[in-house]
C-alpha cells in the first residue's frame, strides 16, 4: 500500500482527493498546511507528498524545496497540484518535483502518476501492498481466488463486485449498484439484481465452500462485500526503456529547456499516457511500448522488445487489409481506423488506432509511432444496446419492436412451407388492483415473475413477447388449428394463477387469453390477426 500525504488548504477538495485515494487502496492522510505535513513525518515517512502550489504562508514549491534539501526525505516522490497554465512555471517546477496535475483534479489520472511515480523510486511493492486472498483485474474482469481458479465474470458481475469492493465493508445500496448498469434497470431493479447476485455467490463459492455467504444483503441498505478483495487496475512491469530516435531539431521551448530535460519530459508523458504507444524501428521491430500497451496487450516490456508487430495479428484481417494500410502509410505518412488484435492469453479484441510514420529533416522514415485504446467493451455496450431496442426493459422478454419483426419471419415460412402458426393474447385480470394496492414497485415485480413463468411454459420454439402494461403474445409455430394450441392455453391458465409471495405479501392473478390462427383466422397481417386474439381473449374473460 503506497503511503501518501496530500497538503491542500482547502478543505472540500483536500477530503475529495483523500477519499479518492484510499478508494484506490492508498494509505492516504491531509493535512492542511506545512506544519502538520512535517509532523506527520516526523512520524513516519510516506512513499509520495502531494502539494498545491499556493498555500495559505507557504507554497509548494518552498516546501518542495526543503523536501529535496533534507537527507530523509529527499527520496519521497513529490506531485504538484496547480492551477496554472504556463508552461514555463509548470517546467521549473519539474525540476523541484517528480510530476504535477493542473486542476481541477482527475483523480483516477492522479492515482496513475502516484502509481509511475512510485514504481520510478524503485520501491519493492511486495513491502508495501499485503497480499490479498482475492484478486479482481479490471482488463480482464476476472476474479482469481487464492486457490488459484479463475472466475471469468460478465461485465454487469464485475461492475457489481468492483463497487462492492471500492467501498470495503460498507453498505451499498442496490441503487447505486444498478445506476452502473444503465437507465433500463432502474425502478425494478432488486428482483433482476437478485439473480445476478445469487449467480455470482455461486461462482465464489464454488471454488472456495467454506465461504458461506461472500456477498451480504443488509435489509432495507443494501449489500455489503464480506471477502477481501483487490482490484488490479494496473499490470505489473518492469522500467521503461529510456532508448527512442528524435528529430535532430527541437521546438524552440527545448533551447530554453535543454534537449536531456525536454526529452525527459516527452519520456514521462508517454508513460503517464492512457494510451497505448508502440514504437518502432523504420524495420517495424518494436523498440518502445508504454504501460497502457502493457496492460491492453498483456505481454510484458521484455518480451516484446525486437519483435515485429505481426506476433499480435488476430487473423481476422486478410493480407489485403494491412497491404492497404501500410500504402496508406507509406503515401500519406498516416493511417487510423480499427484492428482486431490478440492478446497474449489468445483473446481478441477490438482497438481503435492511429500509426504515423516518423520522418527526418530528410524525409526519411526513421521511426513509426502507433497510438490505440481497446475499444472492445465499448463496442459490445453498443450491441448490447441494439439488442436491448428489441427488449421489454421491465420483464427482458422481445416487445413490440421485435413482434412485427418476428412475425413477418413466421409469414414467410409458412407461406414457403404451407405451415400454420397462432398468435396467443395474454391479458391479466385483477392486476390493477394490486397496482393501486401495493404499489408499482410491487406491480413490477409481478409482472417480471408472470413473465418468467409464461416463457418456463411455452415451448422453446415459440417466442414470448410483452406488448405492454399487462399484456403478452406468444408466437405458436406449426399450430394445425385452433385446438391443437388449447392445451398451452391450458398450462399457462394453471401456470399464471398460483399465487406468487413477494416479501409478507402474497399476490394472484389470473389470465385470459385469445387465440387466432394464420391463415385460417386471417391472411390481412399480424394487426388483423391480434385483434381477433385480442376479441376472443374479451370473450374468454367472460
Amino acid at each position: 500500500m503506497i503511503k501518501v500525504y496530500v497538503v491542500e488548504d482547502r478543505g472540500h477538495l483536500l477530503d475529495d482527493i483523500v477519499y479518492s485515494l484510499r478508494g484506490q487502496g492508498h494509505d492516504c492522510r491531509g493535512v492542511h498546511n506545512v506544519q502538520k505535513l512535517e509532523a506527520l513525518i516526523e512520524q513516519e515517512l510516506p512513499d509520495i507528498v502531494i502539494l498545491d502550489w499556493t498555500l495559505s504562508g507557504d507554497d509548494g514549491l518552498s516546501i518542495a524545496r526543503k523536501l529535496r534539501k533534507n537527507k530523509i526525505t529527499k527520496q519521497i516522490g513529490i506531485i504538484f497540484l496547480t492551477a496554472r497554465s504556463s508552461l514555463h512555471e509548470r517546467l521549473i517546477a519539474l525540476e523541484l518535483v517528480d510530476s504535477y496535475q493542473v486542476k481541477p483534479v482527475d483523480y483516477r489520472e492522479l492515482g496513475a502518476i502516484i502509481a509511475s511515480i512510485y514504481r520510478r523510486l524503485g520501491v519493492s511493492e511486495a513491502q508495501h501492498i499485503p497480499e490479498i486472498s482475492w484478486r479482481l483485474h479490471e482488463k480482464s474482469h476476472e476474479l482469481h481466488a487464492p486457490s488459484g481458479h479463475v472466475l471469468k465474470l460478465s461485465f454487469r458481475e464485475y461492475q457489481l463486485i468492483a463497487k462492492l469492493a471500492e467501498n470495503n465493508l460498507l453498505t451499498v445500496s442496490s441503487q447505486t449498484i444498478v445506476e452502473l448498469w444503465g437507465e433500463e434497470w432502474a425502478g425494478y431493479e432488486k428482483n433482476r439484481l437478485e439473480l445476478v447476485l445469487s449467480r455470482l455467490r455461486k461462482k465464489i463459492m464454488a471454488v472456495d465452500p467454506l465461504i458461506s455467504n461472500p456477498i451480504q444483503a443488509v435489509r432495507n441498505l443494501g449489500y455489503s462485500l464480506q471477502i477481501p478483495i483487490k482490484v488490479i487496475k494496473h499490470s505489473k512491469f518492469a522500467s521503461l526503456i529510456n532508448h527512442y530516435s528524435y528529430p535532430t531539431s527541437l521546438p524552440e521551448v527545448a533551447l530554453t529547456l535543454g534537449r536531456d530535460k525536454y526529452l525527459s519530459l516527452g519520456n514521462q508523458v508517454c508513460e503517464l499516457s492512457k494510451q497505448a504507444v508502440m514504437i518502432t524501428d523504420k524495420d517495424k521491430n518494436i523498440i518502445r511500448v508504454n504501460a497502457a500497451f502493457c496492460e491492453a496487450t498483456g505481454y510484458q516490456i521484455e518480451s516484446i522488445l525486437g519483435c515485429n508487430p505481426r506476433v499480435l495479428s488476430s487473423g481476422k484481417h486478410d493480407p489485403n487489409f494491412y497491404q492497404a494500410m501500410w500504402q496508406q502509410i507509406d503515401k500519406h505518412d498516416t493511417w487510423s481506423g480499427e484492428i482486431y488484435n490478440r492478446r497474449k492469453n489468445g483473446e481478441v479484441y477490438l482497438q481503435s488506432i492511429c500509426i504515423n510514420a516518423l520522418c527526418n529533416l530528410k524525409g526519411e522514415v526513421e521511426n513509426y509511432l502507433a497510438l490505440f485504446s481497446d475499444i472492445t467493451e465499448e463496442r459490445e455496450h453498443i450491441e448490447y444496446l441494439k439488442e436491448l431496442s428489441g427488449r421489454d426493459s421491465l420483464t427482458g422478454l422481445p416487445n413490440r419492436r421485435f413482434l412485427e419483426r418476428k412475425f413477418y419471419e413466421l409469414l414467410v415460412l409458412s407461406k414457403r412451407n404451407k405451415a400454420k402458426f397462432g398468435v396467443l393474447f395474454i391479458g391479466l385480470n385483477k392486476f390493477k388492483p394490486i397496482n393501486d394496492q401495493y404499489g408499482h414497485a410491487y406491480g413490477d415485480i409481478l409482472l417480471q415473475m408472470i413473465a418468467a413463468r409464461i416463457e418456463f411454459t411455452a415451448r422453446e420454439v415459440d417466442c414470448v413477447i410483452r406488448l405492454g402494461g399487462d399484456e403478452f403474445i406468444v408466437l405458436m409455430v406449426n399450430v394445425e388449428h385452433q385446438n391443437s394450441s388449447q392445451t398451452l392455453v391450458d398450462r399457462l391458465k394453471a401456470i399464471i394463477a398460483k399465487p406468487l409471495g413477494i416479501d409478507d405479501v402474497v399476490l394472484q392473478v389470473t389470465a385470459s387469453i385469445g387465440i387466432a390462427v394464420y391463415p385460417d383466422d386471417g391472411e390481412g397481417g399480424l394487426d388483423e390477426l391480434h385483434q381477433i386474439a385480442d376479441a376472443r381473449r374479451y370473450q374468454d374473460k367472460g
